[in-house]
């Protein structure tokens, strides 16, 4: 395999990466929100897997879609079209295209992983898990059910 075919690889596997972690990030989101949900009603956990799941399947689905070279070359202005141009043009073997080929190789090897990672996203992610999690611990702690808020309600 030759040094463009790794390189490309490896582009892949960290856009990959990405997609996983913030679909993982944005999934825990969704259950704990559930999880909260349910704890009103005394149901069991499990039940926050299932649409979870589902939107995690979801999520990966789409960003899988929407993550590419394209994507690298957004965050990586001085690869715009070289990185898709060299993938393109993978099985021939001119000079020009060998020429192509060490160019993109060199800056591929400048882009650091960092630049696929958006921190206020994932700050936020983090945060509301932090805030669901101890919404839920209170209410676990209170023992506070749905009964107890419609009688609140009610007076």
């Amino acid at each position: 395999m030759r040094d463009i075919e790794k390189a490309l690889k490896d582009v892949k596997k960290t856009l990959m990466r990405m997609v996983l972690f913030n679909s993982f990030l944005a999934s825990l989101s969704i259950f704990l929100l559930f999880m909260l949900a349910l704890t009103f009603f005394k149901v069991t956990w499990y039940f926050a897997a299932i649409p979870t799941a589902a939107y995690l399947v979801y999520k990966i689905g789409k960003e899988t879609k929407k993550s590419g070279y394209r994507e690298v070359e957004e965050k990586v202005p001085e690869l715009r079209w070289q990185l898709r141009t060299v993938a393109d043009n993978l099985n021939r073997t001119d000079e020009i295209v060998e020429g192509l080929n060490k160019k993109v190789l060199k800056k591929i090897e400048q882009v650091k992983t960092s630049y696929f990672v958006d921190g206020k996203t994932i700050f936020s992610y983090i945060s509301r898990a932090i805030v669901l999690s101890l919404l839920i611990l209170f209410v676990t702690t209170v023992d506070l059910d749905f009964d107890d808020v419609v009688h609140g309600i009610k007076g």
